[in-house]
């Protein structure tokens, strides 16, 4: 329903903005990059009603209280990890950004 809406509202933008480009960047290129994006919102807006439902459930009985207080750093460990590997490689793509220019 709102991929509809934004197809529908924004289909002669990208147009215009393939016509304006030099055909450097296709109209289909840019509908998938922003289905692209639509999916991962979607996909966040799932994993943060999923914390939220579980969080208020484990609340709801005194035994698993203690299994709330520790589900957001359950969860967060892993994408804190991630995204520690991501910035310590930074350096190396932008090494490999440098010797791609060199060799063109």
């Amino acid at each position: 329903m709102v991929r509809v809406g934004i197809e529908r509202r924004y289909q002669a933008d990208v147009q215009g903005i393939q016509d304006r480009a030099f055909h450097i960047v296709k109209a289909d290129q840019i509908w998938r990059a922003l289905t692209g994006l639509l999916n991962l919102a979607w996909g966040l807006i799932i994993l943060v009603v999923a914390y939220v439902y579980f969080d208020y459930v484990f609340t709801l009985f005194p035994w698993t209280r203690g299994l709330s207080r520790g589900l957001l750093p359950t969860m967060m460990s892993p994408v804190r990890t991630l995204g520690t590997g991501f910035v310590g490689m930074i350096p190396n793509f932008a090494f490999l950004a440098v010797l791609i220019l060199a060799t063109r």
